[in-house]
This record gives C-alpha cells, structure tokens and sequence, in this order.
C-alpha cells in the first residue's frame, strides 16, 4: 500500500449495542477522503491474498471501552457529557494489521505487522510485543481493544 502521510482528528463519542444495550463506548475519526482511500487499498490488498471482503460498513472509530453490566442511563450521560469531544489532528504515518481472537475476556488483539506510509521508518520502534513470544498469555493477552481506530 503506498500513500503519503495524512492528518486525522477524532470528534464525537458514540456507542455500538444491540436492543437498547450498549456494548462498547467509541471515538468518532472525522471524515477524512485520505483515511477512506487507505482502508480501500488495504481491502484490496487483503482480497488480492484471498482474504475475504470485509461485510459490514466501514466505521471509523477508536474504541474507548468495552462496557459489562454497565446502566444504559449512564451510558446516556456519558454521550450527552462528551458529545463534543474533538481531538486535535494528528499525522498518520503508518498503520498496523491485527487478528484478533476470542478469549475469555472479550477478544484480544495481537498485532501482526506494521506499515509506513511515504517512508516514514517505524523499524526502531518498540511496540512493546515479543515477536518470538507465541504464548497466549503474552503482553497483549490482556488488552480489550487496538489502542487506534479499527480498520474495519
């Protein structure tokens, strides 16, 4: 995938539920034509090693919380609180492939590799994952969500 960094900035605060019943409390990314031309390519990628089309929409978002048994009112005051939450823009340099797998806290999300856009070098970075590390019960095994906007 070649494309040259882009600014991005998150605004607004939504949840995703079924029947009346949050399950996870998200960051909204402003419409961005760039963010939506690099999901594309990445489709395209994926589809080109036969990897399946992704079925739902695209939603661009960054997952602030998995909620439990937490009261829809107090997901209501939530919303209403932070409706006007926006971030300031941000370059995006680069993105990251994840799978994802269930376990018995919700999924975990394990990322698989890392990508820069117009050469931006991400090689001496940490990312705070063992490569060599093949057990479940690794860094990661802990976490509820990608710690930036899910590319599907």
């Amino acid at each position: 995938v070649t494309m040259d960094p882009f600014p991005l900035a998150l605004q607004g605060v939504g949840a995703f539920g079924e029947k009346r019943r949050s399950h996870v409390l998200w960051a909204g990314v402003r419409p961005e034509p760039e963010l939506l031309r690099l999901q594309g390519k990445i489709e395209t990628a994926l589809i080109r090693v036969g990897l399946e089309p992704e079925r739902r929409k695209y939603q661009p978002h960054v997952t602030l919380a998995r909620l439990g048994q937490t009261s829809e009112a107090k997901v209501v005051d939530f919303l209403s609180a932070n409706g006007g939450f926006a971030s300031p823009p941000f370059m995006v340099e680069g993105f990251t492939l994840y799978s994802s797998f269930r376990g018995h806290g919700g999924a975990i999300y394990r990322p698989e590799e890392t990508f820069a856009l117009g050469g931006y070098d991400f090689s001496d970075e940490d990312d705070g994952y063992d490569d060599h590390e093949q057990d479940e019960h690794g860094p990661y095994a802990d976490a509820q969500a990608p710690f930036w906007a899910d590319a599907g």
